[in-house]
């Protein structure tokens, strides 16, 4: 399988594990994984005996594999799963947003979804929320509008929460 930048995963016959090649064979990382992703800024999330971590592409770990479950990276953030909850990591491997939300969407447009108690708002990749927590549903951000539901009425809002139409 071809990775985007010129690497390739392959599998050890004798341990069942996968690793990276280079475009020419050469080994890139040793087949240490039960799952390799593709890359996605430069980062890929990687499988251990059922526990995550991600590596970038240098073959580096940037997030132990300890991990219940880790989200493919999207504007440079990477949601982890950690006691129940959820937050995002850096690429680098910070916790830049405390696992503390029921549930997490994608970075898209400079926001992500968040959920507590059954209602989601849009925080910024630094975790403040910038659209508070009042809607019962919510989609991502496409071309500066969302779909957004509250009482069972719903309406498209755009990035500062403003309703803009039913």
């Amino acid at each position: 399988f071809k990775f985007a930048n010129n690497l390739r995963w392959f599998q050890d016959p004798e341990l069942s594990l996968f690793g990276i090649k280079t475009k020419t064979g050469e080994l890139f990382i040793e087949p240490l994984f039960h799952q390799i992703e593709s890359f996605v800024d430069n980062i890929s999330i990687v499988t251990f005996e059922g526990y995550q971590g991600a590596i970038n592409d240098k073959g580096e770990i940037v997030i132990p594999y300890i991990y219940e479950e880790l989200q493919t990276s999207s504007e440079e953030r990477i949601a982890y799963y950690e006691g129940g909850l959820w937050g995002f990591f850096s690429n680098t491997g910070d916790k830049v947003i405390p696992a503390s939300y029921e549930f997490v969407g994608n970075f898209s447009e400079g926001l992500a979804l968040a959920s507590k108690d059954n209602l989601f708002c849009y925080i910024n990749n630094q975790g403040k929320v910038m659209i508070p927590f009042q809607y019962e549903y919510a989609s991502n951000f496409e071309n500066g509008q969302a779909q957004v539901e509250v009482k069972f009425r719903a309406f498209t809002i755009n990035k500062k929460g403003m309703k803009i139409s039913d």
